[in-house]
């Protein structure tokens, strides 16, 4: 594994349900030269087919991979699901966990939320029947999940991108998040976090839309701002990778690059 450059912090990129670390490509092309970046597929994902589906487990997996990069300073971004496990690494590296200091920022893109997600159960059981008996995602439920979760259509190369991470997703790993992991209720074992929140919602996003992110996630922050992207829907980085990723680099360049001191309140994990 290559060392860190100094002269650069390092960015932490963790992928929404169904996409892997490849869902990053166009926001780091337009970030390029300004982070050293780490995409972490997480388990089930990507190139990543490994067990450990719940959600501690996920955290665990990243804080480990994070610990191993030994950077100065690093800061975390998390797209829906790797939101949820996004807030919960986090919340370690403000315990105090080794291999974890140097956080400084937190960036939320329509973010899971730390209690069970706001899904509708018809929509849910809808989903996970798409994998039942451990059928991997075809053609036709891939670019039904991609349709239900756009504003508009993607431009080829990033459709692509999608389509591959979809067919390439366990079975398992799906059906365990939207089963147990998307429900399962960390809120009361984290207090409020002191690392600044930059959280982003799609501005036609559905049940992770603004509404929720103020709701659910603003509050366990004690630093958060809320912010919409426009003409996009939940899956932002390859909807409009440009202004999520000008908006990312905006909330880091304004605030001070100021890791937080460890937090005993914190009880996670």
């Amino acid at each position: 594994m290559s060392r860190p450059d100094a002269q650069r912090p390092t960015l932490v990129l963790l992928h929404a349900l169904g996409m892997c670390s490849a869902e990053w490509c166009a926001v780091m092309s337009v970030l390029s030269g300004r982070f050293d970046f780490v995409t972490i597929d997480l388990p089930g994902f990507g190139d990543n087919m490994t067990d450990g589906f719940d959600c501690t487990q996920m955290a665990q997996d990243v804080t480990q991979q994070i610990a191993l990069r030994q950077s100065a300073t690093w800061m975390i971004a998390g797209h829906s699901m790797g939101g949820k496990i996004a807030m919960m690494v986090a919340a370690m590296a403000e315990r105090g966990t080794p291999g974890l200091q140097g956080l400084t920022h937190l960036i939320l893109i329509a973010a899971s939320t730390l209690e069970p997600e706001p899904m509708d159960d018809a929509v849910r059981h809808e989903m996970i029947g798409w994998v039942a008996g451990g059928t991997p995602l075809g053609p036709e439920k891939s670019r039904q999940f991609i349709t239900d979760n756009t504003y508009r259509p993607l431009p080829t190369r990033l459709q692509k991108v999608a389509m591959h991470s979809l067919a390439g997703t366990d079975p398992a790993a799906w059906s365990h998040w939207l089963s147990h992991g998307s429900r399962e209720d960390q809120s009361a074992t984290i207090a409020p976090l002191a690392t600044p929140a930059l959280i982003l919602a799609g501005e036609h996003d559905g049940a992770l839309g603004e509404a929720a992110q103020r709701r659910l996630n603003a509050p366990k922050f004690a630093d958060a701002s809320v912010g919409v992207i426009a003409d996009c829907a939940h899956l932002v980085p390859l909807e409009q990778p440009a202004a999520l990723a000008a908006a990312m680099l905006d909330f880091i360049l304004d605030r001070p690059a100021r890791p937080c001191a460890a937090n005993p309140q914190l009880h996670f994990p």
